[in-house]
């Protein structure tokens, strides 16, 4: 299960954190017809970007459209996010 990552955007007015989570990640598979991980790991810039964008354009965070943004050559760094997943409840046994 991939976490939320906060990414903090570099722009002209300095970094903009930008938390992608589910949503973004859904997205991004959906355009590019690949699993996000396989990208992820793979460090694709243009799916990642798109991903951020998303998140940005969910946010309200950007009026660019994806191919403005991209024209930008955005640039950031991660951190892990600080936010609470919440649990899925108490774990099944497997019998093991």
């Amino acid at each position: 299960m991939f976490k939320p990552v906060k990414f903090a955007v570099a722009g002209e007015s300095g970094p903009t954190e930008v938390l992608v989570s589910g949503p973004d990640y859904a997205a991004m598979e959906e355009k590019f017809n690949k699993p996000a991980i396989e990208m992820i790991a793979g460090g694709w810039y243009v799916p990642t970007c798109y991903a951020v964008w998303h998140a940005m354009n969910r946010e309200g965070s950007t009026t660019l459209s994806f191919d403005e943004f991209l024209a930008t050559t955005p640039q950031w760094e991660t951190a892990p996010a600080e936010v609470e997943v919440p649990s899925l409840g108490e774990a099944v046994p497997t019998g093991e």
